[in-house]
């Protein structure tokens, strides 16, 4: 794999893959990926463009601003979901008031009994946990 890199900001341009194995052809990669950037509005002397085994790529990677961005960003995401759940778990009815609502609501037993499971695997499904 071969990539460019903005040496101020560590931020990668680009990323390329395939063909790395052709020794003739080495060279001129990097220069297309380094033209790609200057095409792109970057100062060649602002450019790194090298070959990086898929750990050199991770690193690369960690350091961009915008993949550190993104993962921030990710990650406040998920952390507000998880309150959304934890809250909706925390304002479930019991168990015990569900089967009595339905008891209530639904007097035939065979009715009764498909409501009653129907609604047991909602709650598990809710609660993420067996009765």
């Amino acid at each position: 794999m071969r990539v460019s890199i903005n040496k101020l900001t560590r931020k990668i341009i680009e990323s390329q893959s395939g063909g790395d194995d052709i020794p003739e052809l080495m060279e001129a990669r990097l220069n297309t990926l380094k033209q790609n950037a200057i095409n792109a509005g970057y100062l060649e002397s602002d450019i790194e463009v090298k070959f990086v085994t898929d750990e050199e790529y991770a690193i690369a990677k960690a350091e961009d601003p915008t993949e550190i961005a993104r993962i921030a960003e990710q990650e406040a995401r998920q952390a507000v979901q998880l309150l959304k759940a934890q809250a909706y778990i925390d304002k479930l009815p019991s168990w015990a008031t569900v089967k009595g609502a339905i008891d209530a609501a639904f007097t035939n037993a065979k009715q009764n009994g498909i409501i009653t499971k129907l609604a047991r695997v909602v709650y598990w499904d809710i609660k993420n946990t067996e009765l």
